[in-house]
């Protein structure tokens, strides 16, 4: 999705790189929130880096604000 979108500077583990990166146990990842309760946090989430700051430890918030909106337009 980087190169399609044309963002120079995400889509790969490097330096220079923007580091947005889900760290999680692909066995036991499962989404426990539902209508009702949306609050459950998700079990197997080990962490989620967000322009290379935690933005989150073991589903819980970190309280980081490290993302930005990024306003692209699509490469044909």
């Amino acid at each position: 999705p980087a190169f399609v979108y044309g963002l120079d500077n995400k889509g790969k583990i490097a330096v220079g790189y923007d580091a947005d990166i889900c760290v999680f146990n692909a066995d036991t990842i499962i989404d426990r929130a539902d209508f009702n309760d949306f609050t459950k946090r998700a079990e197997g989430l080990r962490y989620v880096f967000v322009s290379g700051v935690v933005a989150s430890e073991n589903a819980v918030g970190s309280g980081a604000t490290a993302g930005k909106v990024i306003l692209v337009k699509r490469k044909n």
